[in-house]
């Protein structure tokens, strides 16, 4: 009898879905995401279309530019005071004004910084005495369609990219709450989710997809064993078996929402992978990391695996002069790069000046293994079964 409880929770949970689904996109359209694109020097350009400064519109005269026009802003100091400098190209009867609000709002149409493409709406920070954070401020929605068309191949199945909405939802949800305090909530890299403006370029029929996929599974969100939304980490092939989040972040506890076996993590092309730096490099980069100033020589690297796998918990790195230190493994692929060592599953092999890693998967291994959803989806397994086996301990949810 479980088997036909489970087939009614399911079919209950479907029901709830598309009898909420509108007023779950009411809702969800009032969150946003304030995503850092990127940080300048204190002076910059933007181009774009009708660009205007909301808020300035007082004893500022707006700046309104109805043809593509080109904005330069520079931080500058007054009498002790820091200020916004705006300026438009074209010579002295260009219109201009200073700024001493903390945040500049620049909003336009096809806004630019160089080739970068920028959101409609930004926001300008000093983020210290040399740069400016540049942050777009982006429709909860629209950021979880921009993601999953930089996250994940379109031409994979239906079912796969809805999973993939999912949990780039409950991640950014989670994430709008534990930095709610924060200038911006995201980075547009790895570090948190991909973001970038959706290209024009785009397969008009695969954007389409992407965003029948976010639509279809607007306002669902995972939510962890102890009640909030989930931080549904993924990442792009487990290698095998995927891990708790508290293995790779011991501060993430809260967010371990059980494992999975895969066995499609092959049928990734790049799922064997190698990488070799030269030692000296290696040497310079861990000192940089842990802010050693004397000129040690790397003379060993011990490498501790997790109890019962082949991933690596820690490596012990061994300096001249007797001196060693620890390093967690994913603090390590970010010292070296995660595009390089793809993973923390890999074993060393030490030459006479270099170091060469061979490892398998992509990514850090919690939660959501993409290609192994991929291998589901072509299965024709529904994106609530998907989410189930790499979160089995969580429950879907309309927030």
């Amino acid at each position: 009898m479980q088997w036909i409880a489970k087939v009614f929770s399911l079919v209950a949970f479907v029901f709830l879905c598309s009898s909420q689904n509108i007023w779950a996109r009411t809702e969800v359209a009032k969150q946003v995401v304030r995503v850092h694109i990127q940080s300048l020097s204190t002076k910059l350009s933007l181009s774009g279309i009708n660009i205007h400064f909301p808020g300035l519109e007082g004893p500022y005269k707006p700046v309104a530019l109805p043809q593509t026009r080109k904005i330069e802003i520079a931080r500058v100091k007054m009498a002790g005071k820091n200020y916004w400098q705006v300026k438009q190209d074209g010579g002295g009867e260009t219109p201009s004004f200073f700024s001493d609000h903390e945040v500049l709002t620049v909003q336009g149409e096809n806004l630019k910084q160089g080739a970068t493409e920028l959101p409609d709406k930004l926001l300008l920070q000093a983020a210290d005495s040399q740069q400016v954070d540049i942050i777009g401020e982006i429709p909860l929605e629209d950021y979880v369609l921009a993601v999953l068309v930089n996250e994940m191949p379109l031409t994979w199945p239906f079912e796969t990219l809805k999973a993939q909405a999912v949990a780039i939802r409950s991640y950014t949800e989670a994430i709008l709450r534990e930095r709610e305090n924060k200038s911006f909530h995201v980075e547009s890299t790895v570090l948190d989710q991909v973001y970038k403006k959706i290209a024009v370029g785009i397969s008009p029929a695969l954007f389409q997809k992407a965003r029948r996929a976010v639509e279809a599974t607007a306002g669902i969100v995972l939510i962890s064993p102890k009640g909030p939304v989930l931080k549904a980490y993924y990442h792009s092939d487990c290698g095998g078996k995927t891990l708790p989040a508290s293995t790779v972040w011991k501060q993430e506890k809260d967010n371990d929402a059980g494992t999975a076996v895969d066995e499609a993590c092959a049928y990734n092309p790049h799922s064997q992978w190698s990488y070799t730096i030269g030692k000296e490099k290696l040497a310079r980069l861990l000192r940089n990391a842990a802010h050693i100033t004397n000129d040690f020589g790397l003379e060993t690297l011990e490498l501790h695996p997790l109890d019962g796998g082949s991933r690596i918990k820690e490596i012990l790195v061994g300096w001249s002069g007797n001196i060693s230190q620890i390093f967690a493994s994913n603090e390590f692929r970010k010292i070296l790069g995660f595009m390089d060592l793809k993973s923390t599953s890999f074993e060393i092999y030490e030459k006479e000046d270099e170091v060469q890693f061979i490892g398998r998967g992509f990514g850090h291994g919690v939660g959501m293994c993409q290609w192994g959803s991929r291998a589901l989806g072509l299965k024709g397994v529904p994106y609530q079964k998907i989410l189930s086996h790499y979160y089995p301990l969580a429950n879907l949810k309309i927030n």
